[in-house]
């Protein structure tokens, strides 16, 4: 029996899924993105104070999917240092170090750390490879 919850597919879905996650970057400081069920928060950073700001806007983030009963998939949550100069630390969501990332598909786009498209390229290649074959 399902106790909660919106049938997916229903026409009233996304309106009510907005509606729900519609405070979610309230008190944010980093600048974040939303689409659909994917939530990013973007941070440039050039010094220790910088990264534990955003420490505490993932907390803001734990401490809003626990006040609204919900979590975040921990395996799916990741951090991407782009460039070299970039500090790096230790960022914990639900006090589980996040993963580092070197490349991710972002909405069927591969971005890389070191911001070259030779991923993409050959996976656009290979995609079309396979259609042709």
């Amino acid at each position: 029996m399902v106790t909660s919850g919106v049938p997916q597919g229903s026409v009233l879905g996304p309106l009510l899924f907005v509606i729900f996650i519609n405070d979610l970057c309230r008190g944010i400081i980093k600048d974040t993105k939303l689409y659909a069920d994917d939530t990013k928060v973007i941070s440039i950073n050039h010094c220790y104070d910088d990264n534990k700001i955003l420490q505490e806007d993932i907390n803001r983030l734990v401490k809003w999917s626990e006040d609204w009963l919900i979590t975040f998939n921990e395996s799916k949550c990741k951090v991407m240092y782009i460039g070299k100069k970039n500090p790096r630390y230790e960022y914990k969501l639900n006090n589980s170090v996040l993963t580092e990332t070197m490349i991710e598909n972002d909405l069927g786009i591969f971005i890389s750390n070191n911001l070259e498209w030779k991923y993409h390229v050959n996976s656009a290649i290979g995609k079309a490879n396979r259609k042709l074959a």
